[in-house]
């Protein structure tokens, strides 16, 4: 790498107001305290040896209900207040991001925000208003009803893997296939979607490798390294079969890592560069860049523990001034155990038996 390294920048978090966050943890806990609260109240009806009658049964199934939309409703409400905050940015299924836009490839995975988007809420209220609707129809009826919504899900399912493979998210319409194939089981529709992905991968590669290159070289030319390492993730994670993908990813991730030890090194950061270097070691042992840190790592290792036997020495003297005997002495002994040969212990040593008097003297 280059002497004129930049610090590797930190990818900020998103801003999220207190409410939103607040409702939803509310609605989530509801969903989960709701089903559990029932099954108490009808464990104790039955230990207690009291009838389960049908209006009991019909308070129960009202309670439960009602904390079921309840939850929805609050997830919805934060949603929506997110949405309308511009918090989370427009979700992928509501707005087209074309995918031959830098915006359009940097977020093509970032589906792990926190929170749901509006269109997942207004389907999470939906889908729990159809259950409710199966629980009260007549028992004969529930089946047919229930097929009927599961055969609406596995449809929605199979539409969100087809947007992600016209949008080029091949990585995330693997991602959502698995998820369908774990709840909905491995049905000829996916079969044939699967084969579509893995057709749409050969088919793309060459172009989205090329573009994706050169962006990550643009972006570790002018330092902006949460810019590249996102671009040659996309890339891998839709073309995981690719091997010069892969090696963009891992070239990419070697550089950012190999940057940041230059730079904690060039500010003086030994402790951190050298716990980075032996990460680099570890995950890159084989190159050149692996080569230069070996040569490099007892130098780090020993510049780190001239910085760290300072602190030590300035927080002793700062205990000693303030007459906080016990904390001075803490010090000194774990200065004496871990860097014997320093001149900080050597120092220290003749110290001791006063201190300990000292100590001794202030517990009394």
């Amino acid at each position: 790498m280059n002497g004129d390294s930049q610090s590797i920048p930190e990818r900020s978090p998103r801003d999220s107001s207190l409410l939103p966050t607040f409702l939803q943890a509310v609605g989530f806990i509801d969903l989960i305290a709701t089903p559990v609260g029932v099954l108490i109240v009808l464990a104790l009806r039955v230990y207690n040896n009291q009838p389960v009658d049908s209006l009991f049964a019909s308070l129960l199934i009202g309670a439960f209900l009602v904390g079921l939309t309840f939850g929805a409703l609050l997830i919805g409400l934060a949603a929506m207040l997110r949405s309308v905050a511009g918090d989370q940015g427009p979700a992928t299924d509501e707005v087209a991001i074309p995918y031959y836009t830098d915006t359009g490839l940097i977020n093509a995975h970032t589906d792990d925000s926190a929170g749901m988007t509006r269109i997942e809420a207004q389907r999470l209220m939906t889908t729990l208003a159809d259950l409710r609707d199966v629980h009260l129809l007549p028992e004969e009826d529930r089946a047919q009803s229930t097929a009927r919504l599961r055969a609406q899900a596995e449809h929605r399912a199979t539409e969100e893997i087809v947007d992600a493979i016209n949008r080029r998210q091949l990585g995330r319409a693997r991602v959502l296939l698995r998820g369908a194939k774990a709840v909905y089981g491995d049905t000829v529709k996916f079969e044939k979607l699967a084969d579509r992905i893995d057709t749409a991968s050969k088919r793309n590669e060459a172009l989205d490798y090329a573009r994706t290159k050169r962006l990550v070289e643009d972006a570790i030319r002018e330092h902006r390294w949460s810019d590249a390492e996102p671009y040659a993730h996309t890339l891998y994670m839709d073309h995981p079969e690719s091997a010069r993908s892969k090696q963009l990813w891992e070239d990419t991730r070697r550089a950012r890592l190999y940057t940041h030890i230059q730079e904690c090194s060039q500010r003086h950061h030994w402790a951190e560069a050298l716990a980075a270097t032996e990460e680099f070691l570890g995950r890159f042992p084989i190159g050149r860049e692996a080569e230069a840190l070996r040569a490099q790592k007892a130098t780090l290792a020993s510049n780190a523990e001239i910085v760290q036997r300072k602190h030590y020495e300035e927080r002793f003297k700062e205990f000693l001034g303030a007459q906080q005997f016990a904390d001075a002495l803490r010090i000194a002994k774990h200065v004496i155990e871990h860097f014997p040969r320093s001149p900080q212990a050597a120092a220290l040593r003749d110290q001791i038996p006063a201190l300990e008097q000292r100590a001794a003297g202030q517990s009394a």
